[in-house]
């Protein structure tokens, strides 16, 4: 709950050297984030974490914090560290419930192409990055599916979650209205 979530942000001691995002692969912002928690800013604290991360909630729930940026926790070399990713997940399910969407800030198109090879998570959460940059993105596949580029982030979504019944932050990514995917199958 809120109030939870608000006392685990404040035992965060807003390190000056914050070795937590040292910890984290997708440098989110830890501390700030953490600071608009322990102020009851939930909306911010989701926009910080969307600015690094293409696909927040799923990340959020996937990524092994103990051994990343909790681990790196300074709190933590004498007591409990902060419970960096007990917020992570408590801000994205607060968006998800509240139906808050994070707005990519769409570059003009920049009149080039990229090409992608495969279609798994890393190539999808490439061709978000790529997009928001105005790239034009073709992802290849060798099997041919009759996909939208929404439904094929749906099914990868999907198969994150199915492990977590009933959570899923696909319409963040049908809400982002980013054009410029096509497909084909490679031979």
């Amino acid at each position: 709950d809120e109030e939870t979530a608000i006392d685990e942000a404040k035992r965060c001691l807003n390190c000056k050297n914050p070795k937590c995002m040292g910890g984290c692969p997708v440098r989110v912002h830890i501390p700030e984030f953490i600071a608009l928690v322990a102020e009851g800013k939930f909306e911010e604290a989701y926009q910080v974490i969307s600015r690094t991360s293409a696909l927040p909630a799923g990340c959020g729930r996937v990524c092994p914090q103990e051994s990343q940026c909790e681990g790196k926790c300074i709190r933590g070399i004498k007591q409990v560290p902060t419970h960096i990713g007990k917020l992570e997940k408590f801000v994205n399910e607060w968006a998800l419930e509240k139906d808050y969407k994070y707005k990519f800030d769409k570059d003009e198109s920049n009149g080039l192409k990229v090409a992608l090879i495969g279609s798994g998570p890393s190539s999808l959460i490439c061709a978000v990055e790529l997009l928001v940059k105005g790239f034009k993105v073709d992802i290849y596949e060798k099997e041919k599916f009759d996909l939208t580029f929404a439904d094929k982030l749906e099914v990868v979504v999907q198969r994150i979650y199915q492990q977590y019944k009933g959570y899923s932050s696909i319409d963040e990514v049908r809400d982002m209205n980013i054009d410029g995917v096509s497909g084909g199958v490679s031979g």
